[in-house]
């Protein structure tokens, strides 16, 4: 037959995912050094078909050739244990092809990223979020970013992850960083007295008891291997960057951020432009310069812009052009996303930029949410994106698109799981 992997293509994918399990769950070493002590070595990896190789076996796709079946494209690379229980029709539900594919294509961007270029580094400068005891998780959870991140569900924290992502951006954030968040929670607490030399312990009043202690951390690793870690305290927080202390509070990474309304008119910034350039932390002239240096192609929804007597329009579809005022909130919103990029595209020329955009706090339909999504997929702009989700887009098929799903209920998250964005 000749739809069986040959040598040739199992090598091919076993070098593709750098020879480890391309389950995300898992990432084990699939080869090693052997036990005979001959000097020889050993490899417990699988090649295994993402659709079957013949009829009859798990996820068997009928409109392939032979040739299509025996390619690469059609194998992921996994350890013993993970191939077993991929390789079974009674798992096909656990799974489904769109799984296999994503976790291939996630693991083969890592694999590049280890291997990438000082440039490519630049270009996306996160690698993984850990938060331990932290923001609603309990225990360690764990978060590794593609190009294009989304998460969804993450509601269920106290923050979302764009929130604890830009903990190491802002140095106002960083500052409200607290066991629990926020002074809000003064009254529903029980503080419980404790010798000196015990973890203190706050318990919130609600059901079932959360309990927060000073082991709450949260890690970014960077592309470059650095990895800056905030300890959060009742009191406070701490940054250090690996186990030196950092007196002076000094951003890990640079982000353009799409996370709240724009200020109303009763805004004492009255100028539609002077009040974006707020929004997104530059001045009147950089917001000039971002909007005009950007042709529309570069634009996410097709927007055209002008400044007529120093006041900014907008052109949406066929209309004519309008005051940034006179628009409704959720074309405010595609405007805070379009002028976002092109900020963050900019801004990517002088350095590494993450673009955060959160839908649980803009005004944005599904259609364009997903248009958005489509948009950073396949034009893969010079900057890193992490979308936070409250609904799956209703359209488009965003296969390289890393989305994540939050486990757990309400302030007791326990893991971040892989979940394919199949539309």
């Amino acid at each position: 037959m000749t739809d069986k992997f040959s040598p040739s293509v199992r090598r091919i994918l076993a070098e593709r995912a750098g020879q480890r399990c391309s389950n995300p769950n898992c990432g084990r070493p699939t080869s090693g050094p052997s036990d005979n002590g001959a000097g020889g070595s050993t490899v417990l990896g699988k090649a295994c078909h993402i659709t079957a190789a013949s009829d009859g076996g798990p996820r068997f796709d009928s409109s392939l050739t032979n040739e299509q079946r025996a390619h690469p494209n059609n194998g992921i690379w996994l350890c013993a244990t993970c191939a077993d229980r991929v390789d079974k029709n009674e798992n096909v539900a656990m799974f489904p092809v769109e799984l296999l594919r994503c976790w291939k294509e996630f693991h083969e961007s890592l694999t590049g990223t280890d291997h990438a270029s000082i440039q490519n580094r630049r270009v996306y400068p996160l690698r993984q979020l850990k938060i331990v005891d932290f923001a609603g998780v309990r225990g360690q959870a764990n978060m590794t970013f593609g190009a294009l991140t989304s998460v969804l569900g993450s509601s269920r924290l106290s923050h979302t992850v764009g929130e604890l992502l830009n903990l190491f951006s802002s140095h106002e954030e960083f500052k409200r960083t607290r066991q629990p968040p926020s002074e809000a929670y003064e009254e529903e607490i029980d503080r419980i007295s404790l010798p000196d030399e015990r973890p203190w312990v706050v318990t919130v009043k609600h059901d079932p008891p959360r309990v927060f202690t000073n082991r709450g951390r949260v890690r970014l690793k960077l592309s470059d291997n650095r990895e800056f870690i905030i300890t959060a305290k009742r009191t406070g927080a701490a940054l250090s960057l690996g186990d030196s202390p950092i007196p002076v509070f000094s951003p890990a990474i640079s982000t353009i951020v799409v996370g709240k309304p724009l200020d109303s008119n009763s805004s004492p910034l009255k100028a539609p432009e002077q009040r974006l350039a707020r929004y997104f932390g530059i001045s009147d002239a950089e917001l000039r310069s971002c909007i005009e240096g950007s042709p529309t192609d570069e634009s996410v929804f097709g927007y055209e812009y002008d400044f007529n007597s120093e006041a900014l329009l907008v052109r949406i579809g066929k209309s004519g052009y309008q005051s940034l005022d006179s628009l409704s909130g959720g074309e405010r919103s595609r405007v805070l996303i379009d002028l976002g990029s092109r900020v963050a595209r900019y801004r990517a020329k002088v350095g590494p930029i993450v673009f955060l955009v959160d839908q649980h706090r803009i005004s944005i339909d599904r259609q364009g949410w997903a248009q958005m999504l489509n948009w950073l997929e396949q034009t893969r702009p010079p900057f890193q994106t992490v979308v936070d989700m409250w609904e799956r887009p209703s359209q488009w098929s965003l296969a390289r698109t890393l989305c994540y799903e939050v486990i757990g209920t309400d302030m007791e998250v326990s893991s971040f799981q892989i979940t394919p964005l199949n539309l």
